[in-house]
């Protein structure tokens, strides 16, 4: 069975980060050859961040990036990114690394079984370490809500780690329509289409500080949430 998988990176502003997660997964690489292909995906970032990915992939085959000069919402940077990517299974992976990298090949071996893998930070054997209460209850709370708006009975479907088969979901991608909550709108057309999907534990650690943008984003998130929930009905 073909185990090819491409990494996909969304950043925007990691300067301070993403030269750590760019050698940790340049030593991921070599222990593990079915990672055939990392893209970051720089969302306009103003800090330098596009400059120290070029210059830390430079000569690398496995490593590129894609510069975009003007703001986009994730859903059109992930279909723009489509035609590249080439191998059977997709993972998306956060710039911090949150979701540590040796759950990669686990990810991968699931894959095997289910269409879409849903990593939930909630599940009763995810090994997972907040180390601001805030953004903890900020999570929690986000997927609370989208529970009991969508009907979804997942635990963690706002995680930004995700895998997935990708032929099998790319086309649904495409079907979506929402700009803020494309991937809980995929769900929902997952479920629709009968596709498999599984959530899985996972091992998390995050030690990021909520902030003002992302709390008045979690209050936008939810408007559109009321909205996609009454037209999916």
């Amino acid at each position: 069975m073909n185990d090819n998988t491409t990494i996909v990176i969304f950043t925007k502003n990691n300067h301070k980060k993403i030269v750590k997660t760019i050698k940790l997964l340049k030593e991921y690489c070599k222990k593990y050859h079915n990672i055939t292909q990392i893209m970051f995906i720089d969302n306009q970032s103003t800090d330098g961040t596009p400059q120290r990915i070029k210059k830390e992939i430079a000569e690398n085959s496995k490593l590129r990036i894609i510069c975009h000069e003007k703001e986009k919402n994730q859903r059109t940077l992930f279909l723009e990114c489509e035609k590249d990517i080439h191998t059977p299974n997709t993972i998306i992976f956060e710039p911090e690394l949150y979701t540590r990298l040796h759950q990669i090949q686990r990810q991968i071996k699931k894959l095997r079984k289910t269409d879409l893998l849903l990593p939930s930070r909630f599940h009763k054997k995810s090994k997972t370490i907040y180390t601001q209460k805030m953004s903890e209850l900020r999570d929690k709370g986000r997927n609370f809500a989208t529970q009991l708006m969508t009907g979804l009975e997942y635990t963690d479907p706002t995680n930004p780690n995700k895998a997935f088969k990708t032929r099998r979901i790319m086309p649904l991608i495409k079907k979506t329509k929402s700009k803020r909550n494309f991937w809980i709108e995929l769900i929902i057309l997952c479920k629709k289409k009968k596709m498999r999907i599984t959530e899985t534990k996972t091992h998390y650690v995050q030690e990021e500080k909520p902030s003002v943008d992302k709390l008045t984003q979690f209050i936008r998130d939810m408007k559109e949430l009321r909205l996609l929930s009454k037209t999916k009905k």
